[in-house]
């Protein structure tokens, strides 16, 4: 079993579909959470990859778990704080510290560098460091490296001495 087919299984035993379809593309998303008649359904554009595909999915489920209704008005500030809650939620699924420190390498990394390196969209790297600054803060260790999140993103390694 793959990682979207062990997501969709996941996904299912919280009693949500998992419906591909192509007419999801009509609204101009590639991925939609929507609760009808109190049935909660994730529509997903079939021709994604799979790694496109696990990183929708995770952001759908994370509006099932933050959101209240469907809001398409993106210029509506709800609606902008709603997409950031699941996407910051998507990147924390994804995205472990373990997973940003071995893909690691060299003097000077991007955020392109690194997503690129962990085989992911740089959207969900991005998501995954708002969910490690509300979750550890803006400054911790991990490993031996110091993350400072304070202005960006800053990864060093450094040992603290007791």
């Amino acid at each position: 079993m793959n990682e979207y087919d062990t997501l969709v299984e996941e996904i299912e035993t919280d009693h949500i579909s998992v419906i591909e379809t192509e007419r999801i593309t009509e609204f101009g998303v590639d991925g939609l959470w929507k609760n009808t008649d109190g049935e909660d359904y994730i529509f997903i554009n079939p021709k994604l990859t799979q790694k496109e595909k696990v990183s929708i999915i995770n952001e759908e489920y994370g509006h099932y778990l933050t959101s209240v209704g469907i809001q398409m008005d993106y210029d509506d500030s709800q609606t902008a704080q709603s997409e950031r809650r699941a996407r910051m939620i998507a990147g924390g699924r994804i995205v472990t510290l373990d997973d940003v420190v071995n893909s690691l390498g060299g003097d000077s990394m991007t955020l392109d560098d690194v997503a690129r390196e962990m085989d992911v969209q740089p959207w969900i790297l991005e998501s995954a460091f708002d969910y490690f600054r509300k979750t550890f803060g803006e400054k911790f260790w991990h490993k031996g490296f110091m993350f400072d999140l304070t202005d960006g993103v800053k990864i060093s390694e450094e040992y603290a001495w007791a």
